[in-house]
């Protein structure tokens, strides 16, 4: 990626990341030819990232190039890539108490709802079951009057001759 779309990514300008790949070059992948534009690896731009928190806190190039010996040495991973709320975007990151209540939340509401529907289903195979059932006194009582009407037209039938 772009220097552009690595300091956004970052929320730095583009000349400070440029600083950066430059005093940590080691630390990042190799440039392309002299003259061509640097393009930025997912990993640099993780590296980026991590060396822009660390001289945010205030550390050093010294203690800084120290932290990413030690990190590389142990093999961890570089942080992921936190976004950064920008002007444009009015959404800001929530602590993990916070989100974790709203989960509970939510999840509390959805078993809720999932009762009430569960309820609704109860309700509705008893309601069809009640139906059922009363079509079929109905078909039975149908077949009966049937008969009488079968019955009583056999007399009259009987009647007239």
């Amino acid at each position: 990626m772009r220097i552009g779309q690595a300091a956004e990514i970052i929320g730095k300008h583009e000349n400070t990341i440029r600083n950066y790949a430059v005093r940590y070059a080691a630390f990042l992948s190799p440039q392309g030819a002299k003259g061509e534009h640097r393009n930025f690896t997912d990993d640099d731009v993780r590296v980026l990232s991590f060396i822009s928190k660390l001289s945010d806190s205030g550390m050093d190039h010294t203690a800084i190039v120290q932290a990413i010996r030690q990190r590389l040495d142990d093999k961890r991973p570089f942080p992921p890539i936190q976004p950064v709320s920008s002007e444009s975007d009015s959404r800001a990151l929530v602590p993990v108490a916070e989100m974790e209540s709203r989960v509970a939340a939510v999840t509390a509401e959805l078993r809720e709802a999932n009762g009430r529907l569960e309820e609704l289903r109860r309700q509705t195979e008893q309601r069809d079951r009640m139906q059922l059932t009363e079509i079929a006194r109905l078909n039975q009582e149908i077949g009966q009057l049937k008969a009488q009407l079968a019955q009583i037209e056999a007399e009259r039938q009987r009647g007239n001759k």
